[in-house]
Parts: structure tokens; sequence; C-alpha cells
């Protein structure tokens, strides 16, 4: 039987930062992160510059992409793009990672090769850490799934995603998956 090593969060943050490597910490787990694909770079970057545009004129919020949050004592996660309330974006260092400010909305574009239980491990660290929506998105499948504290919504290619957290904002899904 193998046995694993955990890590604490002070021993993470030590880590040196490595350009084109990604690291996440889960429940004092080290995962590296695989290399993202054009696609999913695409996709993210497109609901980044969407998210930006509305936001620039809604006073909701802030989107940043690829940015390390502290969802907990023995977790660093970062998603491909978070929503901060514009209270958040006031109170944080924004030259210091992580984040200890948690994101209104964590969006994960999911990577083929990501496994159903680590992403369900990370989308119930994300709502424990009081993020309200977690956004997966699946571009195999043209879906989308938005999970809050005690719901879970699915979007087909056809429909509208829609947020109470974004007064205004809707995106198809057809648009971000053609």
């Amino acid at each position: 039987m193998a046995t694993q090593t955990l890590m604490t969060a002070e021993q993470f943050d030590q880590l040196p930062l490595e350009d084109g490597r990604r690291w996440e910490l889960l429940d004092g787990e080290l995962i590296e992160m695989a290399s993202a694909t054009p696609e999913h770079n695409h996709i993210a970057g497109k609901l980044n510059a969407r998210l930006f545009v509305f936001l620039e004129t809604h006073p909701f919020g802030v989107a940043i992409p690829d940015t390390e949050f502290a969802t907990g004592a023995d977790r660093r996660q970062q998603p491909d793009v978070a929503v901060l309330s514009p209270e958040a974006w006031r109170r944080l260092d924004r030259k210091r990672v992580p984040v200890i400010e948690m994101p209104l909305i964590a969006i994960e574009v999911v990577s083929p090769s990501e496994s159903a239980i680590k992403l369900n491990r990370k989308i119930k660290a994300y709502i424990e850490a009081g993020v309200k929506e977690v956004w997966t998105i699946y571009p195999d499948t043209k879906q989308i799934y938005v999970f809050g504290s005690q719901t879970v919504r699915h979007y087909d290619a056809g429909q509208i995603l829609e947020t109470p957290l974004l007064p205004g904002f809707s995106l198809a899904v057809s648009d971000l998956l053609p």
C-alpha cells in the first residue's frame, strides 16, 4: 500500500513559483495541474473577456484569471476564472498570492483528463470556503454546471446561463462552446 505525504499550506507557500507549472493543494495533497490546451485557454479567455466587459459597466465585481486562492488551512486552489465582489477586490493585496478573499464565483474549464473524484473535491472545497457558485464547463459535451451550496443548475447548448450574483449578465452556452 502506497503512503501519501501531506503538505501544509505554509510548506506549499514556500514552493518556488515556476513558469509553465501549476500546482494546487487540496486537503494537504499536492496536485500538479496539467498544462492547459489551446481550447481550454480559449474558452477561459473568452469567458473572462465577457465577464470583464460586463463588470466594467455593472458594479458587481471584478473577473480575474488563473489566481491562487487560500480556500482553507490546507487548500490552495487556482480557478481558471474567478469573480470577486467589489468589497473583496478593495480589501485584497493585489500583489500577493495566495488571495485570502474568496471569490463570489469560481470557474473551472474541465479537462478530459480530470477525474470526477478530484473535480468533486475541488467543488466541495470552494463551497466550504464560502464561494457562492462554482461553474464547471465541459467543452467536449458542451455543458455547464453551476454548483451552489444547496443547488446544482445544468445548462446545455441552446440555453442561457444567468446568475443572481450578476444581475443582467447572460451567456448563451452555444456562444462559449460552439
